[in-house]
């Protein structure tokens, strides 16, 4: 052996060890550690719960068996923590003498692209001076680094490709993104260190969105899976255990998440991250986890305050938050406050491509954006002294679980309003656009009436009705035989709001329970406007349907002045006639808006205006049945 050689193996022992002591503990933010504050730290080897990568092998066997491997996961999944504990087992098998294993080193790439070089040939260099700069830090000269690493087995661990920006600099428009340039110096990697392993890390959606290392040059793409309930209940025991000593708390919290209570969050313990912030937030040094009502705001604050803005655009995030919105046991002001920003990134709970909608169709036997009502008699009317109520026989059909929105509106206006739409409109909305010259609902652009998942507003009866008809003419759509998308009527809108499962009718949609703004929005004043939908959900009616009291008027297709009796007869058309006067109001609204008094609010709640009526108010929305022809 000689004394390059002997250098090298001192080289390589002191980096072991400050490798070892720099990750060896596993950082809990915010988890305070006795009556002295600070932040707790458990050791990783301990505490560790193995990850499970597609096709049920470890993370620590896949990395074992790949020369060039492509670690993928969402936000959370445990990417960083699984590279961490893998090169920091290898590092101190290392140190105990199994000289045969690779060397480790981990690598930050973000860390590595807040230096890029002004010229991208020298990218490769500049990332291996990063990768190898703990030996360098060492004073071992690069040349011998060099030719001595060329010859070992190294592991090559580089975490968080999504951390790198896909756009490039304003300076450096002529230049590809940070992120393209790491990728091509990546490739580079396994060519040159022939024995080398390189794990490359980086969130699903980052990836499938960016520049991707080829598969034909044998790069292996394997995806993390989410905590099963055996590892859930590993994880929480190993981290009670190196906390308290003890791990039956672990076992507690682990069970609760399958109670009533725990299940709205059970689905965060999928995510390790996410996992730990439970942790964090239910731990207790003595007795048991202290499960508090606060704890899905908790939970939901922590997740975005870890993810940041991530958290509305990762699709599995985006998928969390939009399940928050529509949770009672969240504060309102954090629903709006989550909904709102949601509004503006996109909100997955509403088909708004002709995609989604034709998903959401062909799925009407599962409980999402349809909510089916059964066949059947339905005693409707006799909300009021001196109304006798009617029985209506009703077929089935499905009621949207909200109001038609901003982003779901979009789409017709760009087509629906041209001089080449008349096909989609009733010969009298025809005529009335041609008189008004509309080419845009009123107020379109109106800011507090254009949050893209807040209710359409300000649309008169024809405008509803076209968007209807033009929804209905798009191609692909799976409805029933029989079957068109439409206003509901009367009854229809009646029976979905007042109908329990069992047959029983309810003077609110939830029950007796006198109306509270926990259940919808109403009694604003005269500058408020219409919350995103589904922001209520206490005040859900049996079917499924959200936000059908308050928010907003609800257009159908009934002629008001039939109620009751008629209420299941659909309008086709209804004649344009200029000026009003009451007797030619003639098409029914259902539900009340924001603008209205609470004590007016009820399943049988009902107004009454011409087809024409639009007045830039804000109150005036629509809701979409899938009902009979």
């Amino acid at each position: 052996m000689n004394d390059t050689e002997v250098d090298f193996a001192q080289f390589v022992d002191a980096y072991l060890q400050a490798f070892i002591a720099e990750h060896a503990v596993l950082g809990f933010d915010g988890l305070p550690v006795g009556h002295a504050g600070g932040e707790a730290s458990l050791p990783l080897l301990k505490v560790y719960t193995p990850l499970i990568t597609d096709g049920g092998a470890t993370l620590a066997s896949v990395v074992g068996s790949s020369r060039r491997l492509l670690l993928l996961g969402g936000p959370g999944s445990g990417k960083s923590v699984g590279l961490q504990h893998l090169t920091l087992s290898l590092a101190t098998s290392l140190r105990a003498g199994r000289t045969t294993l690779r060397l480790p080193l981990l690598c930050s790439l973000s860390e590595v692209a807040c230096a890029l070089p002004a010229d991208p040939a020298y990218d490769f260099d500049h990332l291996l001076s990063f990768i190898f700069r703990p030996f360098a830090d060492a004073g071992l000269p690069n040349e011998t680094l060099q030719a001595l690493l060329v010859q070992r087995k190294l592991l090559l661990c580089l975490d968080s490709l999504d951390a790198v920006s896909s756009v490039a600099e304003p300076a450096a428009v002529d230049l590809p993104s940070p992120r393209q340039r790491l990728v091509e110096a990546i490739k580079r990697l396994p060519q040159v260190y022939r024995k080398a392993s390189v794990v490359v890390s980086c969130r699903t959606h980052a990836y499938t969105q960016g520049p991707q290392l080829p598969p034909e040059e044998g790069w292996r793409v394997r995806h993390l899976m989410p905590f099963d309930d055996a590892q859930v209940r590993q994880a929480l025991k190993r981290w009670y255990l190196a906390m308290t000593g003890s791990a039956d708390q672990g076992e507690v919290l682990a069970q609760w998440l399958h109670h009533p209570d725990g299940q709205q969050v059970r689905r965060l313990a999928g995510s390790p991250r996410l996992l730990a912030a439970l942790f964090v937030r239910t731990y207790h040094p003595h007795g048991a986890p202290g499960l508090r009502s606060t704890l899905p705001q908790e939970l939901t604050d922590a997740m975005v305050a870890m993810y940041g803005e991530q958290a509305f655009v990762e699709p599995d995030l985006v998928r969390y938050v939009a399940q928050r919105i529509e949770m009672p046991a969240l504060p309102f002001a954090d629903r709006l406050r989550l909904a709102e920003r949601l509004g503006r990134t996109g909100d997955p709970r509403l088909p708004v491509q002709l995609e989604a909608w034709r998903s959401a169709l062909a799925q009407l036997d599962r409980a999402g954006y349809w909510c089916a009502m059964p066949a059947g008699t339905y005693q409707i009317g006799g909300w009021v002294a001196g109304e006798a109520p009617v029985d209506v026989n009703l077929a089935s059909f499905w009621l949207a679980r909200y109001p038609l929105t901003v982003a779901q509106y979009a789409p017709f206006v760009a087509e629906g309003y041209g001089d080449e739409a008349e096909q989609w409109w009733t010969p009298e909305g025809w005529r009335w656009k041609l008189e008004q010259g509309s080419y845009e609902p009123a107020g379109w652009a109106e800011m507090r009436y254009a949050g893209a998942n807040q209710p359409v507003t300000n649309l008169n009866w024809y405008e509803a009705t076209a968007f209807c008809n033009w929804l209905n003419a798009q191609p692909g759509l799976q409805l029933p035989l029989g079957y068109r998308l439409r206003l509901p009527t009367e009854a229809e809108w009646e029976s979905a709001a007042a109908y329990d499962q069992t047959g029983v009718r309810r003077y609110y949609p939830w029950g007796a329970t006198p109306i509270t703004s926990e259940h919808a929005r109403f009694a604003l004043e005269r500058d408020g406007h219409a919350a995103p939908v589904g922001c209520f959900p206490a005040g859900a009616a049996p079917c499924g349907a959200l936000d059908l009291l308050g928010n907003v008027w609800e257009w159908t297709c009934s002629d008001a002045r039939i109620y009751p009796a008629q209420s299941g007869t659909s309008l086709v058309d209804v004649p344009y006639t200029q000026g009003f006067l009451p007797e030619r109001a003639t098409v029914a609204q259902r539900g009340g808006s924001w603008h209205d008094h609470g004590a007016l609010l009820h399943c049988g709640t009902r107004y009454r205006l011409l087809p024409d009526f639009n007045y830039r108010f804000g109150t005036r929305g629509f809701r979409l049945c899938l009902g009979p022809a």
